[in-house]
């Protein structure tokens, strides 16, 4: 898990983050159906420790 222990707007995290939006990627190739809407719901759920990231979803969106 890229931000078990850590803060989520840390290097490991950013870059699992940036996996996941190649995945998705992927799966938009592939035609599956349409992943990145939920995915960026559940990702507004977590929230950095340091004001200035916000939830994972900016994160996401920033990396």
């Amino acid at each position: 898990c890229g931000w078990f222990f850590d803060e989520p707007s840390g290097l490991e995290t950013t870059q699992i983050l940036k996996y996941a939006r190649y995945g998705l990627e992927l799966a938009r190739r592939l035609d599956a159906p349409d992943l990145e809407k939920s995915f960026l719901k559940k990702l507004a759920e977590g929230k950095s420790n340091l004001p200035d990231y916000g939830s994972l979803r900016e994160i996401f969106q920033k990396a």
